[in-house]
């Protein structure tokens, strides 16, 4: 796609052939998008403070087996 100033630009994280979109880890903004739809799908709230982050974090993960690990609340 060519900028208005004739410089060439390309959409963020594709190259020229295309590949390098492909091969980008997902945005932020994906990353919250699929832990407030896997929240809704599982009856959980989504949490609106990083203490309640935390909180839900730890709980899942023991819920997991994977107790004992402990997220800073910032």
């Amino acid at each position: 796609m060519r900028h208005p100033r004739g410089s060439w630009w390309f959409h963020a994280g594709m190259s020229e052939n295309g590949q390098e979109r492909g091969r980008r880890k997902p945005t932020v903004k994906q990353v919250y998008a699929l832990a407030r739809e896997l929240c809704e799908r599982s009856g959980e709230e989504f949490p609106e403070t990083v203490p309640q982050a935390s909180e839900l974090i730890e709980r899942l993960r023991a819920e997991n087996g994977k107790p004992g690990v402990c997220v800073a609340t910032g």
